[in-house]
């Protein structure tokens, strides 16, 4: 190959590299949350940045819970 083909191949490569990264941090970050923050997890259920929320995110997590299984939403089981 030639120089002009290696420098576009090459080219095209390095400005790929930011859009595959950019693409891969929000599944990254939902997937797996503590690698991009300093977050708690309680009981492997519910996550937060804020400790001194936890028992607000705790009730809020049972009163959706709550919510669902009222609304009779054909759901096999509360949410992990």
């Amino acid at each position: 190959m030639n120089r002009k083909k290696i420098l576009a191949i090459s080219l095209l490569t390095l400005a790929c590299i930011p859009i595959v990264a950019f693409s891969m941090i929000k599944p990254l970050r939902i997937m797996t949350p503590t690698l991009f923050a300093e977050l708690k997890c309680i009981d492997g259920k519910i996550c937060t940045d804020d400790l001194s929320k936890a028992e607000e995110a705790q009730e809020l997590y049972n009163e959706g819970a709550i919510s669902v299984f009222e609304q009779n939403l054909n759901l096999p089981a509360k949410p992990p």
